[in-house]
């Protein structure tokens, strides 16, 4: 299937303004390697040390922001439109939380998916996540939010852990 001249403009021109995930998938590539033995806090059976995601723009009102969490509950964030919070920020989600969403993480085969999902439309936002799992780093594009089910929930549920986020 062809995708249509428009969409791909609008990729790149997505593309173009690059949050810090994206960078990362751009420059080191989709399965890039992690340094291993990091601090990040004890490590559980998911083997997940890390988890993010980032939001990027449309032509409407979409939320633009990156939020990456390690496996100690610490994060760092970064809102730049349509968030309550613009500006970069730091803060903890419970270690419990950390832990929960990686079992689903890991349980749901994020690592099997695709490296990146599109439909042939205009106008829409891009969702990256990303995960480091066992000192491998797997990003996932998802345009459109054309990826499975799975991935829409992986997204949500990332996004719920700002819920619990203390902010310093």
């Amino acid at each position: 299937m062809r995708v249509p001249t428009i969409a791909l403009l609008l990729m790149s021109a997505t593309a173009a303004s690059a949050g810090e995930i994206q960078d990362l998938r751009r420059n080191s590539g989709v399965a890039a390697v992690e340094q291993a033995g990091s601090s990040f806090g004890e490590a559980a059976d998911h083997g997940i040390t890390e988890i993010g995601i980032e939001r990027t723009a449309c032509y409407g009102w979409c939320p633009i922001y990156t939020f990456i969490v390690k496996s100690d509950g610490n994060f760092r964030y970064t809102g730049e439109d349509y968030v309550k919070r613009k500006g970069s920020f730091t803060g903890t989600v419970p270690k419990y939380d950390f832990n929960m969403l990686a079992q689903f993480i890991a349980l749901s085969g994020y690592v099997a998916l695709a490296d990146g999902y599109t439909n042939a439309v205009t106008d829409n936002p891009t969702v990256f996540t990303m995960v480091v799992m066992n000192g491998q780093r797997k990003i996932v594009s998802n345009y459109a939010n054309a990826g499975p089910k799975e991935l829409w929930a992986i997204e949500e549920l990332i996004d719920h852990l700002l819920d619990k986020a203390t902010w310093n």
